[in-house]
């Protein structure tokens, strides 16, 4: 129970942070991200290709599960649907856990 004066909770917002994946900031040398540059530059995104399908593409993760990363960090400002960069791709498959778990 909440002691006497203690001010309500915050209300909720639209996007809970604390569901939000830990997304690692790692430098493009890191051993899980080195190899999505690759990627990123072997198979480059098509014109008009979305985040989700194009992170899908790329990893073959499933569009569903992509989705469920991708909205909370859009919604937060984290990465962009479209003319998205490899930063955004970045966060995205690492958040999904491609490449192995964060070491």
């Amino acid at each position: 129970s909440l002691p006497f004066g203690a001010p309500p909770p915050p209300p909720a917002a639209p996007v809970d942070v604390a569901e939000m994946p830990d997304i690692p900031d790692y430098p493009d040398d890191h051993p899980l991200v080195f190899p999505l540059i690759g990627l990123f530059e072997a198979t480059p995104p098509t014109p008009n290709e979305s985040l989700v399908i194009y992170c899908s593409r790329l990893s073959g993760l499933g569009r569903q599960q992509l989705i469920r990363q991708i909205i909370p960090l859009q919604q937060m400002g984290m990465v962009q649907m479209f003319d998205f960069k490899f930063a955004d791709v970045k966060i995205v498959l690492l958040a999904a856990g491609f490449g192995g778990p964060p070491v």
